[in-house]
């Protein structure tokens, strides 16, 4: 499981160009792999929620069309 929180540079993550997406269907929750209910992942910029699962973001659809 820590492989899904291992840090890349990035040149490596970020190879389009694209600002951070938040709003990923990819993101994980919050709460992911939590064993004791207390997040696991918070984002720098708090005022963001992270971990939805019902639609593209406007990112991911760009990224497809790319």
């Amino acid at each position: 499981m820590m492989r899904n929180f291992e840090q890349y540079p990035r040149k490596i993550i970020d190879p389009l160009g694209l600002p951070y997406d938040y709003g990923s269907v990819m993101h994980c929750h919050k709460l992911a792999f939590s064993r004791n209910g207390k997040p696991t992942i918070m984002p720098k910029n708090r005022s963001v929620e992270i971990g939805q699962r019902y639609k593209l973001s406007a990112i991911d659809a760009r990224t497809v069309k790319l």
